[in-house]
């Protein structure tokens, strides 16, 4: 226990300082939106914070970091111009990720993360000059592989349950996947993907409530709805014809 309360204190201090400085980063960038330089700065600062939530497991945390993270490694890749709506809204980003840590170092459980990836999308697309996502390979690249991890990781939650090891526990990790998935999904212009992923999210809330359900035909079409999402990473991958995502999960 000492040792977990140790680990803690060091995460804290560590987490503030990295938002601190990424704080300074945006302060500095505010003046000049046109140069991106402060980008890898802040972006070093985020796979450290991300890596350290991880460590003490605050998923929560982790998950909204990696989130911006997309977000500001998307705007760096591209030629998107930031306004000072966009900004604001990074801004916003920064402080509830401060928001979350500071819940976790008061003992208050964080229960829902950040959302940011619908909150800019719009303002990224209406960049004028933000060329399609889908059309970017580099984009693609980072998005199939976060999409495969994501899969391998809810295949093993569905292991999992499928062995009687039910918990909310692990609905609550399936239901963060999805999320992020979704997520990434619409950023980057495979909406199709985040429509599905989004009704396997309400399929989940519905029927995957209690162990009883995991024994019923209810699990057999979330597993079904994992091989199907596994079809679309292959075919994106493949440059292969993707399948037709069923317009009830009931069907499959």
């Amino acid at each position: 226990m000492e040792h977990d309360e140790e680990l803690k204190t060091i995460f804290i201090e560590e987490a503030k300082a990295c938002i601190e400085s990424v704080f300074q980063q945006l302060s500095v960038w505010s003046e000049n939106l046109s140069d991106k330089s402060v980008i890898r700065e802040i972006l070093i600062q985020f796979h450290t914070l991300k890596g350290s939530a991880k460590l003490v497991n605050q998923n929560i945390i982790a998950d909204s970091v990696h989130q911006l993270e997309q977000v500001f490694k998307i705007i760096n890749d591209k030629d998107i111009d930031v306004g000072l709506s966009l900004h604001g809204k990074l801004l916003y980003a920064i402080d509830y990720i401060l928001n979350l840590v500071e819940n976790f170092e008061s003992n208050i459980e964080n229960n829902e993360g950040l959302n940011i990836l619908d909150a800019i999308t719009e303002d990224i697309e209406n960049c004028s000059n933000l060329e399609s996502a889908k059309e970017n390979s580099e984009l693609d690249s980072i998005f199939l592989e976060e999409a495969e991890e994501i899969h391998n990781e809810l295949t093993q939650c569905a292991h999992l349950l499928n062995n009687e090891n039910y918990s909310q526990d692990t609905i609550q990790t399936i239901k963060r996947l999805l999320h992020t998935l979704k997520g990434a999904a619409n950023l980057t212009e495979h909406k199709d993907l985040g429509h599905f992923t989004h009704s396997i999210e309400e399929f989940v809330d519905t029927n995957l409530i209690t162990k009883k359900d995991i024994s019923s035909q209810y699990f057999k079409i979330f597993e079904s709805s994992l091989d199907t999402i596994y079809t679309y990473i292959l075919s994106l991958q493949s440059n292969s014809k993707k399948p037709d995502f069923p317009k009830d999960l009931n069907s499959l």
